[in-house]
């Protein structure tokens, strides 16, 4: 389903969640800077009770400059609650965005995932995304840049 800033303390809650499990590895995001994201942003989420996964998709992004495609979308994080790991949810979180992104003529997503990612990197290729190339983004750090052609 796709969210929107009625789903603020929703997407707060679950990021929040996973960083104290995971001993903040993910970066900090405040309350404003997700109310920026649910208002600006593509933001897509599945419940089970309570919010157990989101992704969001910019349309305008830096990454997007490292890479040859028009009428792209940068898929900008997957967040997933541990507990919902391995059970479907990052496929159905991308079905449910893909579904929509052709109406909205945008033809390629592109993601960056860390070298040592190899979890995402496994998820990500066997959804369909391929290595395009490895780049300098977002503070200079190098990643690899997927990425997935729409089906039309």
């Amino acid at each position: 389903m796709r969210l929107n800033i009625h789903n603020l303390q929703e997407v707060s809650n679950l990021h929040n969640r996973i960083n104290m499990e995971m001993g903040d590895l993910l970066k900090y995001t405040s309350y404003k800077e997700y109310e920026s994201i649910l208002t600006n942003d593509l933001v897509y989420g599945i419940f089970d009770g309570e919010l157990i996964g989101f992704i969001t998709l910019q349309e305008n992004s830096d990454v997007l400059n490292q890479v040859d495609l028009i009428n792209s979308v940068y898929l900008k994080n997957v967040i997933i609650d541990p507990d919902y790991r391995r059970r479907g949810v990052f496929s159905r979180l991308l079905d449910e965005a893909i579904d929509e992104l052709p109406d909205m003529d945008i033809d390629y997503l592109v993601c960056t995932i860390a070298e040592e990612n190899m979890g995402s990197i496994r998820a990500f290729e066997k959804y369909g995304f391929t290595y395009y190339k490895k780049a300098k983004v977002h503070d200079e750090l190098d990643r690899l840049i997927y990425t997935y052609k729409l089906k039309k």
